[in-house]
């Protein structure tokens, strides 16, 4: 009987040592998904962090440009568009004038 309690109990302690072995494995199993968690937080903040340095970059850019290209610049290239019709328009006046009074020689 004794001898049976004893290897009763010897089975219980093996399974009782498989159970601490199953729950140390899920116990670094439990560790190793906080740890890809985490990886996958600072990935995350990390794309973040490249998007909008991307933005900023974009943003300097933009910012660069404007000043290159003042507003008034719109405004220059229309009164130079301006200048540059009447001039064309004078001078087809002049060679019109011209072909005229070469007609009334003739």
């Amino acid at each position: 009987e004794q001898l049976q309690k004893d290897e009763n109990n010897d089975e219980q302690l093996q399974k009782d040592e498989n159970n601490d072995e199953q729950l140390q494995k899920e116990e670094k199993n439990d560790e190793q998904l906080q740890k890809d968690e985490k990886n996958d937080e600072q990935l995350q903040k990390d794309e973040n962090n490249e998007e909008q340095l991307q933005k900023d970059e974009n943003n300097e850019q933009f910012q660069k440009d404007e000043k290159k290209e003042p507003p008034q610049k719109d405004e220059n290239n229309e009164e130079q568009f301006q200048k540059d019709e009447k001039k064309e328009q004078l001078q087809k006046d002049e060679n019109n004038d011209e072909q005229l009074s070469s007609e009334g020689r003739e």
